[in-house]
């Protein structure tokens, strides 16, 4: 009997090791995409600086807008807003100038404060309700509103940055 029982705990404790270590052999997926993740964290590239409300050219006919950001208020239904974060929303304009549609996911959008990065926070209630999920239509342009959740306190200044075919452009601020 005790046998037995060892036996079942061994087969039982294996089983559960190859189900939590990945050993099925599936990648279900995840983090299969073909698209160069180094882009941000890896390639130096200078970035072009300017100032708020000033149509900063990613190349290719596209360009991109920062509105100077505001403080608010994250409802309790907001996505991955921390309590004691500072939260601040950004409008961001889009603008395809090119005869082909832009899928917006092509654009990588980093924000910073004192070094550190600054989580997106998703909260409908408050108009953040992230990227737009259809391509900007050539010669069109589209407005979202982009909100952040950041660790440091208020006046903490701020880095917004967009990163496009490996062109980066970026605006300072602070946190509101």
């Amino acid at each position: 009997m005790q046998k037995q029982l060892k036996i079942k705990l061994a087969l039982t404790l294996t089983s559960l090791s190859m189900i939590l270590s990945g050993c099925g052999g599936s990648d279900s997926g995840a983090n299969t995409s073909t698209v160069n993740q180094t882009e941000l964290t890896e390639n130096t590239v200078e970035a072009v600086t300017a100032t708020f409300n000033t149509p900063l050219d990613l190349g290719d006919g596209i360009s991109i807008t920062f509105s100077e950001n505001v403080a608010f208020s994250p409802t309790v239904f907001a996505s991955n807003f921390e309590k004691g974060q500072t939260a601040n929303k950004i409008g961001i304009s889009l603008t395809n100038g090119t005869s082909a549609p832009l899928d917006v996911s092509s654009i990588a959008i980093a924000i910073n404060s004192a070094g550190n990065a600054c989580t997106d926070i998703l909260d409908g209630d408050n108009g953040v309700a992230g990227a737009p999920t259809e391509p900007v239509a050539a010669g069109k342009s589209v407005e979202l509103t982009y909100g952040i959740g950041c660790k440091e306190e208020k006046g903490t200044p701020l880095t917004f940055s967009a990163t496009y075919a490996g062109k980066v452009v970026s605006i300072e601020g602070t946190l509101k």
